[in-house]
């Protein structure tokens, strides 16, 4: 790992997973690492999180729009 930050060049303090694990990012592949220091690392993390949040809401919304199985089963009856 480097001793700066990916962002700043300040030391870095924490590991940061550039694709969250949340988001299906892998755990345990390096390639997947990043070197930030903390206030980046939060910045970074806190970002994220409301991305998946706005995202979820934005597949419920469209989910909620959507005919149930049972309507669109009604529907097709002749």
């Amino acid at each position: 790992m480097h001793p700066q930050c990916k962002l700043c060049d300040q030391p870095s303090t924490d590991v940061d997973h550039i694709v969250e694990i949340a988001d299906g990012g892998a755990m345990w592949d390096h390639a997947n690492w990043q070197p930030l220091c903390h206030p980046h690392h939060l910045t970074k993390t806190k970002q994220a999180a409301r991305n998946r949040a706005a995202r979820l809401a934005k597949q419920r919304r469209t989910e909620a729009n959507e005919p149930s199985l049972a309507m669109r089963m009604w529907n097709q009856l002749p």
